[in-house]
């Protein structure tokens, strides 16, 4: 304010943009953060700023104050300017004003309004205005909220911004200074926020009550009842883990002095979601001073109070249940109670539980875990801790069944229930339920959902279920029930957005417990990724690796193993994040020994209907009949390990998942699959392991294959049935995502047909479908490099046609099709065309150049991700390049090797006809990583014997396996090498 005028005049959009976006806005560090994460004490500004922001909001309240000395939100709303920059900026200073003026003294809103700055009467008219600004403004700028009844919420929200009042951190720092030296950094970094939270508020009480400002900020995190955001705990969460990412790397907390160092450095750590502290001064000072004493002396913070909760038992009794979690309980009032008799009453009669209550206030009452079989319905489930006077010492509850919406659906796999909204009742993140409901209610289900089970044994009298299951993203289910009730109708749509999970051979249970180091797999992705990884071990309390990891763009999910990272059994926690992104997966892992490497499906056994081993798969069907008559049985697999069938019939696919018995071996039969999809004359069934590439069980084929020659106008076909419908399929190369055009296939009864090509300019894979699907090969009829019509107008489309049309380099090719993006079993299947010289090519369209390209494309899109290791002891080989390999001139019948040579020769198993593609990959990696001195040769050997089997001579075997295991299609390496002379004899230098 200079000479009585205002410096920035809320009512000019023009002051309150220059206020706002050029000043406010560029030292706003969170304001890109995801909705939810942001906090407006992230301002970097200085206290003299501060004080001048809320001094040009006081200037410009008081100019329109009314006569009665009021102001409302729709008077300012009227007067400001209308994009709303104004409330932005008033919020601001609200938040500026909790950070260092705000006070137990007197209200918080009354104190703004006698602020030094402010200074405009306040009144409950005035409150209220102010409050909704600061709503409006939370919600403009998507802050973090405090979830607290009307009134409280908006000042806790205040509160929030900046973490903790100025006026407190002195004290804050004294709490966590306190708490750590109790318990340790490790168990508040490893305690969940709500717990931390609700033992941070007693911990205050009990040891400070005079701080009242604290603990009321130490409350807004707390709520028995409502669902509220720990914020406390997520506070003194992150504070720990810096504590130990500090220690781990034996570095001084000095550091984090500077606010831009320390932004750098937080942004690698793994912190809750909303974790913020504006001053660290004081913080500094504790993480300098505090020690951690060692493991024998800390104490372990007890879980409390844990809801009740309602399961379907789906891998034992199949009864509904009641769980009780573990209870560890203490409460003040139980002083007059101590050494008592408690008991947990059933519903009927008798106790679920008795025992006593401590003799200490100190000490916790724990009651075990206890479950309870649902045998009649109720519209809330209740269970009581009595005292010896049947008093009400603690209460849990479960919603039960609404008269609105009579049923009870649980997610079939695990058994969860899936509570649903009364007035808007949506199911979601599964596409397998069992609902269950009266009997004299009916479900009506739409064609897009299967029924695997018509009828499931409930636990409540009068219940039954169905075991259904979505075949597609969305659909319904409609409850109808007797009488004049109207019809319910549940939703049921799966969200799309999906997360990284974690796969691995796992015990059939509730609990997450492997028996061997699971793998992360990663959904597709648009865009590159970069990701930190951290694996805790719980049971012995370390970081046991820190890495980071790039997800490349593509359209299929990606496996980053845990095995380096994980030797030993224990509890773990795996952590996974960036900056926008986090996820953290607890498990348990079993086994004392790792087993490296789960066996493919080339080492199970396969048996027909009659006994009989399988050599060869898929198994292949002439008849419809014989299809669906097919049951096959496998062997092999481990106890309980959970497989993927999919059944597809050309245009749609159903996938579903069945266990292995405790013998490992798991029988299929066609026939229980039969309905599932549309009528078809092609079907095939595939089966999948975790984590391993999928492979086609059995496949509906026509007795003979369909003959054919071709030249440019046409294509001559021979050998079809008589009461078969046959099509061309013919996919342009030119115009990939274009569906590709079809043409039928008339005049059965001759003995060869001429079909004629006329089909738009460009380079075609082809189809003939019949019952089944059939390659006929790649076909161009064009005399000269033509563009495709469409492509005249598209930019991109035509530079990726130009790069085949004018043969040009891979690398143009390359950049080209990146851009458009294009299916990959399309090209795989080209590739096979050109590669067997199943086609039909005009002169100026060179095989070899385009075999290269795509080949080459093809390698690019198939290799696993970049792995970068930052922890000291584990060692991962360089991604391997896409470049082209140079020609391989054949083996030479020379000289015998000899030991005089370097190196020693191993003989290396790959992937089931995976010989090629790793002999390329590694031949790569030799020369990008210049490694001729640690791989010194490799061999093919002669023989059937040996189609999956190279040589390698290394200089060093551990290095080399490092290297090699990282190669696509590598299966194992044998420990032993063989002699000189099995080694010239299989490379044929006899």
């Amino acid at each position: 304010m200079s000479g009585g005028n205002m410096d920035f005049d809320f009512t000019s959009s023009k002051d309150t943009h220059t206020l706002w976006e050029e000043i406010i806005l560029r030292g706003w560090r969170q304001a890109q953060f995801p909705e939810g994460r942001r906090f407006l004490g992230s301002l970097v500004i200085e206290r003299d700023t501060s004080n001048q922001l809320l001094r040009i909001v006081g200037e410009n309240l008081r100019s329109h104050l009314r006569q009665e000395g009021n102001i409302t939100y729709s008077s300012l709303r009227e007067s400001f300017d209308h994009r709303q920059n104004w409330v932005k900026i008033i919020t601001a200073a609200l938040s500026e004003y909790a950070y260092y003026y705000s006070s137990s003294e007197q209200g918080f809103w009354e104190g703004f309004c006698n602020c030094q700055f402010i200074r405009i009467p306040y009144s409950q008219g005035v409150a209220n205005t102010l409050r909704e600004i600061s709503r409006q403004g939370s919600n403009l700028l998507k802050l973090v909220k405090a979830k607290r009844k009307a009134g409280i919420a908006h000042v806790a929200t205040l509160w929030l911004q900046s973490g903790i009042p100025q006026r407190n951190l002195h004290h804050f720092a004294q709490l966590v200074q306190n708490i750590a030296s109790d318990y340790g950094w490790w168990e508040l970094a490893h305690t969940s926020e709500k717990l931390l939270s609700q033992e941070l508020l007693d911990f205050c009480q009990e040891r400070h009550p005079q701080w009242g400002i604290l603990i009321g900020f130490l409350r807004v995190s707390c709520s028995d009842i409502e669902k509220v955001e720990p914020i406390s705990g997520q506070l003194v969460q992150g504070i720990a883990s810096v504590a130990l990412e500090l220690e781990r790397n034996n570095e001084s907390p000095d550091i984090l002095r500077d606010a831009n160092q320390r932004e750098s450095r937080l942004s690698n750590y793994y912190l809750p979601k909303h974790f913020f502290l504006r001053d660290w001064d004081n913080l500094i000072q504790v993480l300098t001073h505090t020690q951690t004493p060692s493991n024998s002396y800390l104490r372990t913070i007890k879980p409390r109070k844990k809801p009740l909760s309602m399961l379907l038992d789906v891998f034992d009794t199949g009864n509904i249940q009641l769980v009780l979690p573990e209870q560890n309980l203490r409460e003040p009032t139980w002083s007059a109670l101590l050494g008592s008799y408690c008991h947990i009453p059933d519903f009927i009669s008798g106790s679920i539980w008795q025992g006593n209550i401590p003799c200490s206030n100190s000490e916790f009452l724990s009651i075990p875990e206890q479950i309870i079989n649902i045998r009649n319905i109720e519209t809330q489930w209740r269970l009581h801790l009595l005292d010896h006077n049947n008093r009400e010492l603690v209460t849990w509850t479960q919603e039960g069944i609404a008269d609105a919406l009579p049923c009870l659906i649980f997610d079939a796999n695990i058994g969860t229930h899936i509570s649903l909204d009364n007035a808007n009742p949506v199911i979601s993140k599964t596409n397998e339920i069992i609902c269950f409901i009266p009997k004299d209610v009916k479900l009506k289900l739409n064609n897009e959902i299967d029924i695997l089970s018509s009828y499931v044994p409930c636990s409540i009298s009068g219940w039954c279920g169905q075991h259904i299951q979505l075949l597609t993203n969305s659909s319904e289910v409609i409850l109808i029930r007797s009488g004049q009730y109207p019809p319910v109708i549940v939703k049921w749509q799966i969200s799309e957005n999906k997360q990284p999970v974690l796969r691995g051979l796992m015990i059939k249970g509730k609990k997450e417990i492997y028996l061997e180091a699971p793998t992360l797999w990663h959904p597709p992705t648009s865009q590159n990724l970069s990701f930190n990884i951290s694996v805790e071990n719980l049971t012995s309390q370390e970081i046991t690796a820190r890495t980071s990891v790039e997800i490349l763009t593509s359209d299929r999910w990606q496996n980053i193993s845990l095995q380096q990272m994980i030797s030993t059994s224990g509890k773990y926690l795996v952590r996974f994040w960036n900056e926008n992104l986090r996820y953290s997966y607890s498990f348990e892992l079993k086994s004392l020994h790792l087993m490296f490497e789960v066996s493919s499906f080339a080492d199970l056994q396969v048996f027909n209907g009659q006994g009989d081993i399988v050599e060869n798969l898929p198994i292949q069907c002439d008849r419809l009949e014989q299809f669906w008559a097919q049951t096959i049985t496998i062997r092999g697999l481990w106890t309980l390990e959970k497989v993927t069938l999919t059944l597809c019939n050309g245009e749609s696919k159903i996938s579903y998942v069945v266990y292995a018995d405790k013998s490992g071996t798991v029988m299929i039969s066609l026939a229980t699959l039969h309905g599932k999809l549309s009528d078809s004359d092609w079907y095939a069934l595939d089966f999948q392991r975790s984590g391993m590439e999928t492979q086609r069980l059995v496949e509906l084929v026509s007795s003979q294959p369909i003959s054919y020659t071709w030249d440019s106008q046409a294509i001559y076909l021979s050998g079809f049935q008589s009461n078969q419908n046959y099509s061309l399929i013919c996919w342009n190369l030119l115009t990939p995502h274009h569906e590709p055009e079809r043409i039928r296939v008339q005049n059965l009864e001759q003995d060869t047909i001429a079909v004629p090509l006329h089909l738009s300019t460009g380079i075609y894979h082809i189809q003939i479908q019949g019952r089944s699907l059939q390659d006929l090969g790649c076909w161009c009829g064009d005399d000269k490099p033509t563009l495709p019509q469409i492509a005249e107008t598209d930019e991109e489309l035509e530079n990726y046609c130009y790069t085949i049309l004018d043969c040009e380099p891979i690398e143009k090719f390359m950049a080209a099709i990146k851009i458009i993006g294009i299916d990959l079993q399309k090209i795989r299947v080209m590739i096979s065309s050109l590669q067997s010289r199943s086609y039909y090519l005009p002169d100026w369209l060179n095989r070899e150049s385009l075999l290269d390209k795509l080949e080459v494309f093809l390698d690019s899109q198939t290799l696993k991700p970049k792995t970068r290791i930052q922890s000291s002891e584990i060692v991962t080989p360089h991604l391997l390049s896409h470049t082209k390999l140079p020609p391989r001139t054949p083996p030479q019948p020379i000289a015998l090797f000899t030991d005089k040579q370097p190196g020693v020769w191993y003989l290396v198993e790959t992937k089931l006809k995976g010989r090629k593609t790793f002999q390329k990959y590694l031949q790569i990696i030799r020369e990008r990583e210049e490694l001729s001195d640690l791989i010194t040769e490799i061999g093919v050997p002669d023989g059937e014997i040996y189609s999956d089997y190279l040589l390698v001579r290394l200089s060093d075997y551990q290095k080399g396996y490092e290297y090699l295991r990282q190669v696509d299609c590598f299966k194992k390496i044998e420990r032993k090498p063989p002699s000189m002379a099995q080694v010239n004899k299989m490379l044929g230098r006899k």
